[in-house]
Order: C-alpha cells, then structure tokens, then sequence
C-alpha cells in the first residue's frame, strides 16, 4: 500500500550520542528528528523556509498561493520512547556490516481553524521497530498572529489527513503519560540554571528551537540512573539570541520551566521513568 500524499519518511545513521542508554534514543534526538522530517515534507508550506534573498512576493503550495510571511509555531508536544529489543550501541559497531538508520515518518493527523496537528514514528530494523513516537500541534501564524486557513488549503490538507497512527504498534499512544502526572504547578521551584541563548538553540526564524528548549528543561531532571520516558512539553513563548533564561525545576523534578525575562517560554512535565544504562 502507498504512502498517502504528504506522508514521508526521512532516514538518519545513528550516532552513538544519539542515545540516552542502551535501549533507548534521547528524546532531543527524537524531537530534532521529527522537525528535519517535517521540514522535508510538503504537508505545510511555510514561507520563512526560503532564503531571505529569494523570498517571492509569495509562495505557491500544492497549487494555492499562500500568505506572504506564513509561520507556524509549535504550542504542545508529547513524546514516548519505547526500549530497543536488542541493545544499540551493537548496531553502530564497525562489525556490523550496515550503517544503523532510524526512519522517521511525517503523517498530518487533523487541522483546525489555525491550527493543525503532526504524527511522527521513529523505527529501526527496516522499518520493523518502533523506537519513538511524537505528536505536535502547530499554530499557523502570519507577524505573530494566529492566520486562519483559506478554503483552498483546508480543501488541500483535507486530501493529506491520515487517521490513525503510524508505525509497528497502531495501539501506542500517551496512555501511559496519564493526566496529571509530571505536572507540579503550585509546587516549590528550584533555580537548576540560568544561561544565555546563542545561535545552538535556534531554528528557522531565529527563535529558540523546541528541540533546544526541552534539552534546557531536561537539565532540571534530578541526577540518579532514571530517567523519563514520556514527556510532556508546552510552549508559551518564542525566545531569541540574546535572551537570558532560567531552567526552573518544579517539585521533585517531574516538571520544570525555562522562563525568560518576558515570561515562561515551555512548560514541561515528565513521566514513565525508566533506569538507564549502558552495557
């Protein structure tokens, strides 16, 4: 059976700093591994992808002229790591005869108004095990404000819903991550560190990148050999180069907060903890 219109997947060698343990991808791998899958996708066009000195006064997508100056801003993410059934670090020995790749697949799950949602499965083995899963939702936006989409592009990202999900386990979802858990608003907070953004944690259109942002909340996990493997992020705010921020740990460390001089730029809350270790 064919991939629908708009599904793809990406390829990736791994790296052994690509792992958080021996079972297990770290999750900013996973979550850089699924926006470099979206942005080699088509499912959403957005204008700031074209270099500053060729932007056109507009840009065409799947034959409907879009809004100049298109964005999409990424408000939730959820992710879940899933144990490898054979330690990692034996794929990307130099005895095995083949370089040790991740798929990465891109899938539009649903759209709303101004907003729409990204499935991404991440597998290994040719496709036959399944090592992450990711849900995002995006914002469409146009100079900072939420840009409802036309009836042409809804008619267009109707025919690139997928329903369902994508990978080796259809059952697999968040359920593990229940409400609540990882969430510690009203508890004690704990200064953990207090850093500047340079251009590392950015992305297209020179603010922070989410991937970069859930690296600074994980430095609020408490040290010991356990570690999350479901994780919870909202994102409040855009930082920029410059910017000053603070990595704040809620509680006992099951939820944490970067917060600049504007206001909190993600929230994070994490869950399902697993001991991790190399052997």
């Amino acid at each position: 059976m064919s991939a629908p219109a708009g599904h793809l997947s990406m390829s990736h060698v791994l790296r052994f700093s690509d792992l958080l343990s021996s079972k297990f991808l770290d999750p900013v791998v996973v979550a850089n591994l699924a926006d470099a899958a979206l942005q080699r996708s088509d499912i959403i066009c957005s204008y700031r992808y074209h270099p500053p000195s060729s932007k056109p006064s507009h840009v065409t997508w799947r034959g409907v002229d879009m809004h100049r100056d298109t964005d999409s801003f990424c408000v939730s993410q959820s992710l879940k790591l899933f144990p490898a059934k054979a330690p990692l670090p034996q794929l990307l020995l130099s005895s095995n005869p083949q370089p040790a790749e991740a798929l990465t697949s891109v899938a539009l799950r649903g759209f709303g108004k101004t907003s729409f949602q990204l499935f991404n499965s991440i597998m290994v083995g040719d496709g036959k095990e399944q090592l992450a899963v990711c849900e995002r939702t995006f914002v469409r936006t146009s100079k900072g404000r939420p840009l409802p989409f036309t009836d042409s592009e809804r008619g267009v990202l109707s025919g690139l819903v997928e329903p369902g999900e994508v990978g080796a386990d259809d059952g697999v979802h968040f359920a593990e991550h229940k409400s609540g858990e990882g969430d510690a608003e009203g508890e004690p907070e704990t200064l953990v560190a207090t850093l500047t953004l340079s251009p590392q944690h950015t992305n297209f259109g020179n603010h922070v990148d989410h991937a970069a942002l859930l690296s600074l909340a994980s430095l609020a996990q408490p040290p010991g050999p356990e570690r999350p493997t479901s994780y919870k992020i909202d994102y409040v705010s855009q930082g920029k180069v410059g910017d000053e921020v603070e990595v704040v740990r809620l509680g006992d460390g099951r939820g944490a907060v970067v917060r600049g001089l504007r206001g909190d730029l993600c929230r994070c809350s994490f869950g399902s903890y697993e001991k991790f270790e190399f052997s």
